[in-house]
């Protein structure tokens, strides 16, 4: 794998990972243990579902929709730059310089995550909060893996996949949802399956 291409990503899922081992290092430091349960799962699976809808809200109003503010009107320039540079034959590639516009910036995350932590904390049992959070961090890892190999031409992430059955329909499925977004900008909106926002904003692709 070419360390260089693929830096932006590596960056992203440190970040990630940095930001959750921190949350598990404060909650230790406070209660000193974590308790492990049925309803643990739940936990886990909320927070994935969560991320999941909050990720068609963040795109498609903080991405997709300007802001007036005080008489002038702001919107998310590197957003609009990622669409215009990954559009038709150029959906993929592999320029380093390009491929910089498709992860997320890696402050970005972990500011999220831990706006939310706190927030979570001030509203539910502190005791959930760590499984809560795996949830989060699994859907926000599984999101930026797979789009960036989206937009990675000839990537051997896509490769393995292709050779197992259901994951290599999955993908493809994945793939061709995303392309529809770049060339509708105003449908799929979801990036990850099951593409709940979609279905519930009516911006699903039939």
């Amino acid at each position: 794998m070419n360390f260089h291409l693929h830096l932006p990503l590596f960056k992203v899922i440190l970040s990630v990972t940095f930001a959750y081992s921190t949350a598990v290092g404060i909650h230790l430091y406070r209660d000193g243990e974590i308790s492990v349960s049925w309803i643990s799962l739940l936990w886990v699976l909320a927070g994935g579902i969560y991320t999941h809808l909050f990720e068609y809200v963040y795109h498609s109003l903080g991405m997709h929709q300007s802001i007036r503010f005080g008489g002038s009107q702001y919107y998310d320039k590197r957003h609009l730059r990622h669409h215009r540079l990954f559009f038709g034959e150029s959906f993929q590639t592999r320029q380093s310089d390009l491929l910089k516009e498709v992860a997320t910036s890696w402050y970005t995350l972990p500011v999220l995550f831990f706006l939310h932590y706190f927030a979570f904390l001030a509203l539910f049992p502190a005791r959930h909060a760590l499984w809560f959070f795996l949830g989060v961090t699994v859907q926000s890892l599984a999101y930026e893996i797979s789009h960036w190999f989206t937009h990675v031409k000839d990537n051997s992430f896509d490769r393995v996949l292709a050779r197992v059955p259901l994951l290599s329909r999955l993908r493809a499925a994945q793939i061709r949802h995303h392309r529809l977004h770049h060339a509708i900008p105003t449908l799929n909106l979801n990036f990850t399956p099951p593409y709940l926002g979609d279905r519930l904003g009516r911006t699903h692709s039939k």
